[in-house]
């Protein structure tokens, strides 16, 4: 959801002149943004996977 407002915010940003500077600032920022969510999705699961191997969690 927060992409999606920052996309419609630079496409107002994107009409005037004057915001390139800033619309480029806030893209580089969403596609930051759109990879860190997808690399920590995906090394999360292997780091839980991990700790369910090494710490059991019936405790014994």
């Amino acid at each position: 959801m927060l992409a999606n407002l920052e996309i419609a915010r630079a496409t107002e940003i994107l009409k005037d002149q004057e915001g390139q500077g800033l619309t480029e600032y806030v893209l580089i920022l969403v596609l930051v943004s759109i990879v860190s969510v997808g690399i920590l999705t995906t090394l999360g699961h292997d780091v839980s996977d991990l700790l369910n191997k090494v710490i059991p969690l019936g405790g014994g």
